[in-house]
């Protein structure tokens, strides 16, 4: 009767396992049966992709590692999973024993060489992949979504944000984190997908006015609640607009002249009036002077002191006694 044995390399390798009067082929089709699920292909090295999803390893510079496909009979434990015992199988047993298995997918993978999204049909077996080639038939918008999951990956960095367009993020931001939601995600595979149809490397996601996208993906009425809790420009008594900076979503902040802010004893808010803006008060040069979310303690307090300091430097300017009611 036939009988499993097993031939031990030197210590520290692989047993190579080998069925009394058989061939080779016949002891992989043995424990491919068997074991259906490691069914494995090389990754690099010694390092081995499992059937069913698990990563193996060979000893260091164990012959066996020479094999593109193996079919594992057993695997060691611990911190990394070994591959114990197994014995070398050809593609085309694969294909024989599991046709029936396998699938074809049309899918895009991210050429990192290339930096772009490349089309390929692959024929695969549970979490390997057997074969692949060139997919001319493509879905555009398969590829777009995973163009998309780059450009996310990569912290959209390869997008063209103006500065007009980081602020509307960070007022979306600003909003939804006031609405209580805890990671705000502006930016999302599926809102920027319809934008990428057709393109395929990642140079030109640039062209995209992301502006466009951004105020987009709100309706006529999330636009006019987004200006009325996160408005762009605060208005000082001066009339000189001041652009509202969300970046910090817990410390909204304008930088505006000292000067400009003459007369205002309320320290202005945001949020519909819950959260007060951090105000950088700027010299004449617009170089920082003070920061504070107190303007009427800062008037009553080290604003003498202050002022002091500004009438010896910028003499021709006016710095009143009392800066609450001059304009």
């Amino acid at each position: 009767a036939a009988f499993l044995e097993e031939r031990v390399r030197p210590s520290g390798r692989t047993a190579e396992v080998h069925l009394a009067g058989h061939q080779p082929d016949a002891i992989a089709t043995c424990i491919a049966l068997a074991y259906p699920d490691r069914i494995a292909r090389k990754k690099d090295g010694v390092r081995y992709l499992l059937r069913n999803g698990r990563t193996a390893q060979l000893a260091e510079h164990d012959p066996l590692a020479r094999e593109p496909w193996l079919a594992v009979a057993e695997l060691g434990g611990g911190r990394d999973t070994w591959i114990s015992a197994a014995a070398p199988i050809s593609e085309e047993a694969v294909r024989g024993l599991f046709g029936g298995q396998i699938t074809t997918e049309h899918r895009g993978h991210w050429d990192e060489r290339q930096e772009r999204i490349i089309a390929v049909v692959a024929e695969r077996l549970g979490a390997l992949t057997i074969s692949e080639r060139p997919d001319t038939s493509a879905d555009p918008e398969v590829l777009a979504r995973v163009l998309a999951d780059v450009i996310l990956e990569r912290e959209g960095r390869d997008l063209s944000w103006t500065p007009a367009t980081e602020q509307l993020r960070d007022r979306m931001v600003f909003a939804r984190t006031l609405a209580g939601e805890d990671d705000p995600q502006i930016l999302t595979s599926e809102l920027l997908a319809p934008y990428l149809i057709g393109k395929r490397k990642i140079g030109d996601v640039g062209s995209i006015d992301l502006h466009a996208v951004l105020s987009g993906s709100m309706t006529w009425q999330e636009q006019k609640e987004l200006d009325a809790i996160a408005p762009v420009w605060y208005t000082p008594p001066s009339g000189r607009q001041v652009r509202i900076d969300y970046a910090d979503p817990a410390r909204p902040i304008i930088s505006v002249r000292l000067q400009d802010m003459f007369g205002v004893t309320i320290t202005p808010t945001v949020g519909r009036g819950t959260i007060p803006l951090t105000v950088e008060l700027l010299s004449p040069a617009r170089r920082p002077i003070q920061v504070t979310r107190d303007l009427a303690g800062f008037w009553t307090g080290s604003y003498q002191e202050v002022r002091k300091e500004m009438r010896g430097r910028y003499p021709k300017h006016n710095w009143p006694e009392d800066p609450t009611t001059y304009v």
